[in-house]
């Protein structure tokens, strides 16, 4: 059976970006989606003047615990999504992500929500005990709640699973919570699979 692609409240299908070429990204029919863009990373804010003209609703999903500090820089490298979590998870390095003014800013501007993407941006299918995974979901819930409840205006309610991987377990705890919506690898259509034509 062939995955349905969630459809927001206009009948657009979701499209699931992670890094922008700018090339490509740019002449593609954006405005017949819903936008979703995972990870936080630096490079999505840095050409919002771009992506502001696309006339569709976005949510930018943001791992709450991987945020680049106000104060330090921040890399033009543009690296992809799996080397700038390398980069987080093997140095601490932030540099790719943004920072809480730019989430802020972004909060703030017309057709566009952040959503949450996990705290720690762990998989869970690297967590083999079902306890543990249990005991794991509800930490990271609740740090992403905290960082929410300190340093945004609303509490989220739309949730994009860390690496696209999900459970039953995993929903059903999050509603727990209050999330509503749920964004997966598989209901969601991969940018770099959609034609110019």
């Amino acid at each position: 059976m062939k995955p349905e692609i969630k459809k927001d409240s206009d009948g657009k299908l979701t499209l699931m970006i992670h890094e922008i070429r700018e090339d490509h990204f740019l002449e593609l029919p954006l405005k017949e989606y819903t936008l979703t863009f995972d990870d936080g990373l630096y490079r999505q804010y840095a050409l919002w003047d771009h992506i502001k003209k696309i006339d569709t609703n976005k949510i930018f999903f943001i791992s709450s615990g991987i945020i680049n500090p106000v104060n330090k820089k921040q890399s033009k490298n543009f690296p992809t999504s799996r080397e700038a979590h390398q980069k987080f998870f093997d140095f601490g390095v932030t540099e790719d992500f943004m920072n809480i003014e730019q989430i802020k800013f972004l909060s703030e501007q017309e057709q566009v929500s952040i959503g949450a993407h996990g705290y720690a941006h762990t998989n869970i299918k690297d967590i083999t005990s079902f306890s543990k995974q249990i005991d794991f979901i509800k930490r990271d819930t609740e740090k992403l709640l905290e960082w929410f409840d300190k340093n945004m205006s609303f509490k989220p309610t739309e949730f994009c699973f860390p690496y696209n991987e999900s459970n039953e377990i995993y929903i059903a705890l999050l509603k727990g919570y209050g999330f509503k919506e749920f964004y997966e690898g598989w209901n969601r259509l991969d940018i770099g699979k959609i034609s110019l034509f």
